[in-house]
């Protein structure tokens, strides 16, 4: 087995500033390190090897510095290492360097049976280079995988971690694996292995080896832009109670409880803003899509719409209030009933579109994939929001990809350029050091993944109509490179943003 792991060299989250002008990390401002959930991705690489035979190469995209990173790696193990490295790429966002790198890999690595990396990157925390190298080499992916299993008859088993529950599925290769820290433990470097580390010849290609139009790395390929960085307000009002006696203790105890009374009565279920107010009559009863529509991305598991799905209408209507522009809450999965799909319309959708087929009970990387962006070709939405969650941060980067489109992560801000009537798109980044704000101005749809309880739901009205559009499946997952085999549910443990309320002590 031929296994390819994509390693990156960030920098200390703590260190590292950015450059205001062109809104990219100064990262030889900051002392550099590997990854450490790649760490993992080697891990499993090198296990895989021990069991199956085969190689290991290692492959980055940076600076020259980079090499420093591979040379780790290779000390831990891996075979051979190559570096991707040309000052053209500087600046690249996740989808120029998705792009570069399975350029690299296509022209210049050659065959290979599996590609593993880490889920995310510390210095960007996007989770979007997995997924849209898969896109972009026309491979079925598996995200978050916490085991890595048998190898038999071409397929690979896979545990997959997602919100409440662990997937089983087998991915037909070639294929993609991004790990979490569950995966296995990273082993130390060995002398011998540093030793040859030191010797090693890291192969280093360049823009002329990959023959890439300028235009599509780098800053000029880059679909989106940093045009904001600020640091985070704290607006939270702590108090602090020191209490050493018994009548200090009893005091701090009646507080408390006094306070989360108050809150408890305000209640936390959803918004008290109602729908009504924030769209405006022609758009109550739609006859369907419109091209420049703002969709949502909504989710479902086994025939259920999640909660989240409502959080983001709540955030697209805020949006239209603005633009004058309809709503669209797509969904992909099994034929659903009719009463369950009318939630969507109750808390903000103008329409539903689903894309029905018996295979979408499971989430299917790839079926999923074709269906949303022949969708978006057909309808032309101007914006897309999706979750922050195992599958929005799975599915949306993977779409990104196809459509040759820019998406911002993990979003706990947007808002419309009054100016422009761009989307404004504001994460964290650095590890929540700075907010970024982002715009993705020359492709559509402007596409966003959103943290999930960033905002409330809008409290339901169940008097509002729209149209249910069943759309069949042109690519139905029949042949996907997905299948799940097995599905168990976490019964002793609740997902926090699923909860009403939260208490703790301690």
């Amino acid at each position: 087995m031929k296994t390819l792991v994509l390693v990156k060299q960030v920098p200390d989250s703590n260190a590292v500033r950015m450059d205001e002008t062109t809104g990219t990390m100064v990262r030889h401002s900051a002392e550099a390190v590997v990854n450490p959930l790649d760490l993992y991705a080697v891990e499993a690489a090198l296990c895989l090897r021990e069991r199956y035979g085969g190689e290991v190469v290692a492959l980055s995209m940076g600076p020259p510095a980079a090499t420093r990173a591979l040379r780790e790696v290779v000390a831990m193990g891996v075979d051979r290492a190559v570096l991707v490295s040309d000052g053209k790429f500087a600046g690249s966002d996740t989808w120029a360097t998705s792009r570069i790198l399975a350029a690299a890999i296509k022209q210049r690595v050659g065959d290979f049976d599996l590609i593993v990396c880490g889920e995310r990157a510390t210095d960007g925390d996007t989770g979007q280079v997995g997924p849209g190298v898969a896109a972009a080499l026309g491979l079925p992916v598996a995200s978050y995988a916490g085991s890595i299993g048998d190898y038999d008859d071409g397929a690979l088993r896979v545990e997959r971690l997602i919100e409440g529950a662990t997937e089983s599925i087998e991915l037909q290769l070639p294929g993609v694996v991004t790990v979490v820290k569950a995966v296995a433990v990273p082993r130390l470097p060995t002398l011998d292995g540093k030793l040859r580390a030191k010797e090693v010849e890291v192969e280093v290609l360049g823009q002329s080896d990959l023959r890439l139009p300028a235009n599509e790395v780098g800053l000029a390929g880059s679909p989106t832009r940093v045009i904001k960085i600020f640091k985070p307000q704290l607006v939270r009002k702590c108090e602090l109670y020191y209490a050493d006696d018994p009548a200090s203790i009893n005091t701090a105890v009646e507080e408390l409880v006094t306070f989360l009374r108050e809150r408890l009565a305000g209640g936390a279920e959803a918004s008290t803003e109602g729908i009504a107010s924030s769209t405006t009559s022609e758009r109550q009863v739609v006859e369907g899509a419109a091209k420049g529509d703002t969709w949502v991305l909504a989710e479902q598991r086994s025939g259920v719409i999640q909660p989240v799905s409502f959080e983001l209408l709540a955030r697209s209507r805020g949006l239209v209030r603005e633009t004058g522009v309809g709503i669209g809450a797509v969904v992909l999965g099994p034929q659903m009933a009719v009463a369950e799909l009318e939630r969507l319309i109750h808390h903000g959708a103008d329409y539903v579109v689903v894309v029905e087929s018996d295979y979408f009970r499971d989430f299917l990387i790839d079926a999923h994939g074709a269906n949303l962006s022949a969708l978006i070709e057909e309808h032309q939405p101007d914006i897309l929001l999706g979750a922050a969650t195992s599958y929005g941060r799975t599915l949306m980067p993977y779409v990104a990809m196809l459509r040759r489109s820019g998406l911002t992560a993990d979003c706990t801000g947007l808002a419309i350029d009054p100016e422009s009537g761009v989307l404004l798109q504001t994460r964290p980044a650095i590890g929540g050091n700075i907010m970024a704000t982002i715009t993705c101005a020359r492709e559509r749809p402007q596409m966003a993944t959103v943290r999930p309880g960033s905002s409330r739901p809008l409290a339901a009205d169940i008097a509002r109509k729209g149209p249910i559009i069943r759309v069949a499946a042109a690519v139905d997952g029949s042949a996907s490179g997905v299948r799940v085999i097995g599905h168990s549910v976490d019964q002793t443990t609740l997902p926090l943003q699923e909860a009403a309320r939260v208490v703790t002590a301690g």
